[in-house]
């Protein structure tokens, strides 16, 4: 992060973790098995989003006083997922286009600036590629602005037209949260395989939170540099577990045997 740049708070830091890694990025399944683990995390997750987006929800079809009662929080904080993601992949789609499509192309863009007013053009380049470097950086110099799509209701309860921007509150809400935050806070995970936006809460902060990416990361790195070592050390420790698992059943086996005889 820049010195010029706003400094987050740990509580922002810390919620804007929580909806952008532990929910808007887990795969719907993977939530809902989450939420499957007890019958409180449904309602732990509906108090953290709730808590975050501290606003209030107000939009049609809300969780009233009856719904609470109910207490299916399962469905709501699905709901909510599968709301908020069709704007968040708006959002996350234009962030990384804008930081690895636009700013790069402003860095070199200023770089061939510079390098023509000091007379640095390495004369080993053709000329052609700086006009075409120069043409499409020219672009990527604009203002960039994105088109995030809110989706639309119609009702006619109350006997007349009535439009709605589902969900109506909530999306402000929910973009409220990401308003005035450095784009420097977001990353991807550094698994290639993962590549998940994460949330930088701290300086040296790689991957996903709570996954095991990071061991991931390590074995794939040990499997490209050594694969037959890896391969044979894969193949031992393989060996040692079903010998360790033969020797548990034979133990199981003789003492039935032996309960049964006396």
């Amino acid at each position: 992060m820049k010195k010029s740049e706003k400094k987050l708070s740990k509580l922002v830091k810390d919620n804007l973790k929580f909806m952008v890694e532990d929910f808007l990025e887990r795969d719907q399944e993977v939530l809902l098995k989450d939420l499957k683990e007890s019958s409180d995390k449904g309602l732990g997750y509906f108090l953290k989003l709730n808590s975050i987006l501290s606003k209030g929800f107000h939009f049609p079809g809300e969780p009233d006083e009856e719904d609470m009662v109910d207490g299916d929080f399962e469905t709501l904080v699905l709901e909510l997922h599968k709301m908020l993601n069709s704007v968040w992949d708006d959002i996350k789609g234009a962030l990384l286009n804008f930081q690895n499509e636009i700013q790069p192309g402003r860095e070199s863009s200023r770089k061939l600036k510079s390098d023509i007013s000091s007379g640095k053009i390495d004369k080993k380049v053709p000329w052609y590629k700086y006009l075409k470097l120069g043409l499409q950086d020219s672009a990527a110099d604009d203002e960039k602005y994105y088109e995030v799509n809110f989706q639309h209701y119609i009702s006619f309860e109350a006997g007349s037209i009535d439009f709605h921007t589902a969900p109506n509150q909530i999306l402000l809400n929910f973009l409220d949260l990401f308003r005035d935050v450095p784009i420097s806070y977001f990353s991807r995970c550094a698994f290639s395989e993962c590549g998940k936006v994460i949330i930088l809460t701290r300086a040296n902060k790689s991957y996903c939170t709570g996954t095991n990416c990071a061991a991931r990361k390590g074995q794939y790195e040990k499997r490209r540099k050594d694969p037959e070592g890896t391969k044979a050390k894969d193949k031992a420790r393989n060996l040692t577990r079903r010998k360790n698992k033969t020797t548990e059943l034979t133990k199981l086996t003789d003492f039935k045997d032996s309960t049964c005889r006396s």
